[in-house]
Formats: C-alpha cells, sequence, structure tokens
C-alpha cells in the first residue's frame, strides 16, 4: 500500500492494480465524507473507509504538469462543477476557506470519459457562516487568492464568503484551460476565456470574475 494523500480523509493506493481506498482519518469530517461518495463509483464501502476503481489518481497540479498545463473543455467544466458543488457542503457543515489551489484538488479518473475532481485538502478551514467568513488565524498568499483577500492587512477580520471563494476557484479552472504555467503569476484571467466564448463555463467564469466583487456569484446553467 501506498499513501498517497494524507489529512482528514487519508487516499491509499491499495497493491491490488487500480484500486484506491478513501480512509476517514477525522470524525468531524464524516458528513463531508458521505458526500463525496456520489462523486465517485464506489466500489467496496464501509463505515470509515471506501474504495474506488481507477486508471488514475492525482492533484490537479501534477496533472496540469504531466499534460503541458491545460485540460480539455469537458474536464475544465467537471473541475468547476464539482468543486463548486464540493464547497457548498463544505460551507453548509461550517467550514469555508481563503481560495483553492490545485495541490487541494484531485483528478479521480475511472477511464477515458468518466472522470471527477475532489477538493480534499479540506483541513486548513474557516469558521463561515450566513456567507461571512471569519479570518481568524496568519495565511501564507499565492496567486489564486482573490485581489481582496490578497490586501487584507490586518486580522481578525470578515469578508463575504461567495465573492472570494468562487473568484478563487474561477481563476484554477482559467489555468487550466489556457497552456499557461501554474506557477506563475496572472492579474487578468478573464482573457484566458476566448478558447471558450458563448459556452456554459464561460459564462460562468465571467460571474465569478467581475470585478467588483458585489456582482460576483455562482451559477452554471
Amino acid at each position: 500500500m501506498k499513501t498517497l494523500f494524507r489529512g482528514a480523509i487519508n487516499l491509499i493506493e491499495e497493491k491490488k492494480k487500480n484500486t484506491f481506498s478513501f480512509i476517514l482519518n477525522k470524525k468531524e469530517y464524516q458528513q463531508y465524507f458521505e458526500e463525496i461518495k456520489g462523486f465517485v463509483n464506489v466500489i467496496v464501502e464501509r463505515k470509515v473507509a471506501f474504495q474506488v476503481e481507477a486508471i488514475n489518481i492525482l492533484t490537479l497540479h501534477e496533472l496540469l504538469k504531466n499534460n503541458s498545463n491545460q485540460l480539455s473543455y469537458k474536464r475544465s467544466e467537471s473541475l468547476f462543477v464539482d468543486i463548486s458543488e464540493q464547497i457548498k457542503i463544505l460551507e453548509s457543515l461550517g467550514y469555508g476557506y481563503l481560495s483553492i489551489h490545485p495541490n487541494d484538488i484531485l483528478l479521480i479518473e475511472s477511464d477515458e470519459n468518466n472522470f471527477s475532481f475532489i477538493f480534499l485538502n479540506i483541513e486548513n478551514h474557516y469558521s463561515v457562516e450566513k456567507n461571512i467568513l471569519e479570518i481568524t488565524k496568519p495565511y501564507k498568499k499565492h496567486d489564486y487568492f482573490s485581489p481582496q483577500i490578497k490586501t487584507i492587512t490586518q486580522i481578525p477580520t470578515k469578508i463575504n464568503y461567495s465573492q472570494n471563494i468562487y473568484y478563487s476557484l474561477a481563476t484554477v479552472v482559467c489555468n487550466c484551460l489556457d497552456k499557461i504555467d501554474p506557477n506563475s503569476k496572472y492579474v487578468d484571467y478573464q482573457k484566458h476565456l476566448d478558447c471558450i466564448l458563448e459556452t456554459k463555463l464561460y459564462w460562468a467564469l465571467l460571474r465569478c470574475l467581475q470585478d467588483k466583487p458585489e456582482e460576483r456569484f455562482c451559477l452554471f446553467i
């Protein structure tokens, strides 16, 4: 066995080929653990563990490096939909996050046409209630933060959660759509959307990337 991810939920590569186990490591995340089963094809299920079959499991950051820093439209769309749904689940449980980073996300690839994305790096959370995130501890900034979080100079402080977390998710998806280095810095993420003009994902990302925070919202239709 080989540990691929260690945290509130551990991910283990079993000796049996193409078999992986998700193991609940911290009981406080039990409800989220149950919810993510709906995003994968479970083959064996127990109270604190479940197994999936997959030809590949790796972080989004690793995926981008291995695939010339680009995802197909279909995979980018799945990334946005899957992770936005999981953010909403975690928010309903009171868990909020400053940002989304490619290292936080796993691709579960059952085969070439069946795949999903899981937000698994969930321990470093903040309290969120009624769409207000309370920032109570220091954090290391990176390029996937919203402009508003990048300018915070004192803590504790409170921010509008949806205006910032979905902006962060949208920047991650933009970097997946275009052939750009995930380690580089970018300011105008909207310029990377030309390759998907007039699609559902195009409009969803634009909604999240509005310059005025009060005009941002997450909707995929």
